[in-house]
């Protein structure tokens, strides 16, 4: 799994975008998330987008795969494929 920063770019101050200025508009982008425990499925190709300046709930029944996939988007747990980009405050 690959996590990158995305910033904006500040007129004169030397940091440099990281994604598109499309992608910037995300606060949480997550790209095919699959997460297996062995033989078990828990997470299968989930697509998880946030745009910036929203409140985002997760919600489903049990054994959905919310808490995994929050676990992931928080690195307390590594995706077994996928990407997730989140906006990074400096």
């Amino acid at each position: 799994m690959r996590f990158a920063r995305v910033v904006s770019q500040m007129e004169g101050s030397g940091h440099e975008q990281s994604r598109s200025d499309a992608a910037a508009e995300f606060a949480i982008e997550a790209l095919g998330l699959v997460k297996r425990f062995g033989e078990k499925v828990a997470l299968a190709g989930v697509d998880i987008v946030v745009p910036k300046g929203t409140v985002t709930a997760v919600l489903g029944p049990n054994g959905a795969g919310k808490t995994t996939a929050v676990r992931i988007l928080s690195t307390l747990s590594e995706a077994t494929e996928g990407t997730a980009v989140w906006l990074a405050s400096m």
